[in-house]
């Protein structure tokens, strides 16, 4: 696993064509380890109408589970999985936090092959015992209520913050970026992942369409412009070091 010397930026394939045996398949865009966290993993995957890639089971990194497309199922206990109850249903427009070691199973519920990206991230030591933040739906649609943030028609609003098993601090935005701006550059002090869901960002010299996972580690200076005509919706996650 690369030590995080430089930013990724990379586009999440709007169509990921599951295995017909197994029934889904996921790729890995990109995994990386930096002085905050032992390993990030962004992952992007196609979970088959009722295919269930894992029973209900547990890892220690903690999850955003991110539909794209479709529907998906989450169930917490095997005996609810097997009797199709007590489900979570996931839509686009909204994304699951599941912390360190939390029981869950995906079923895809269609209609078709359901597109989901997931980020996981596991830390280089424990930071607490669990956390405040519990197993957790949010919303993350478009039409989400913003305010002004910082420079002009850049409007932000905190889906959620508070610590996990592995961030002091994990907080979490939903930004939107009207056409003709953005911000300058900034050089954070803590790791930071977006998850570009609507629109065209240039940033670093790039031009990136939507959907899009962009990562820039702390102490890597970088700004953003919508030079589109639509909005930018970006998801940002924010793993600081610090209760600030």
């Amino acid at each position: 696993m690369p030590p995080a010397h430089r930013f990724y930026i990379r586009t999440i394939p709007q169509s990921v064509q599951e295995d017909k045996e197994k029934g889904w398949n996921f790729k890995i865009l990109f995994s990386v380890s930096t002085g905050i966290m032992e390993e990030y993993q962004a992952i992007v995957g196609a979970i088959g109408e009722n295919a269930i890639p894992h029973l209900v089971h547990q890892h220690p990194e903690e999850e955003l589970i991110i539909p794209l497309s479709g529907s998906l199922e989450l169930f917490r206990h095997n005996d609810e999985l097997r009797h199709g109850q007590n489900s979570t249903l996931l839509l686009p427009g909204s994304l699951i936090y599941l912390p360190s070691c939390a029981p869950h199973a995906l079923r895809g519920k269609g209609p078709g092959p359901s597109i989901v990206a997931a980020i996981r991230w596991k830390g280089n030591r424990r930071v607490s015992s669990g956390g405040d933040l519990k197993t957790s739906v949010f919303d993350i649609s478009v039409g989400h209520s913003v305010c002004q943030h910082g420079p002009p028609k850049v409007y932000r609003a905190l889906l959620f913050g508070g610590s996990t098993r592995y961030a002091v601090n994990l907080r979490a935005h939903i930004s939107r970026i009207e056409a003709d701006a953005g911000y300058e550059a900034q050089t954070p002090s803590h790791d930071l992942m977006m998850i570009l869901l609507e629109g065209h960002l240039d940033t670093m010299h790039m031009h990136v369409p939507s959907p899009a996972l962009l990562f820039f580690p702390a102490g890597t200076s970088h700004w953003a412009r919508n030079t589109g005509q639509s909005p930018v919706s970006l998801l940002t996650l924010e793993f600081r070091t610090l209760l600030q």
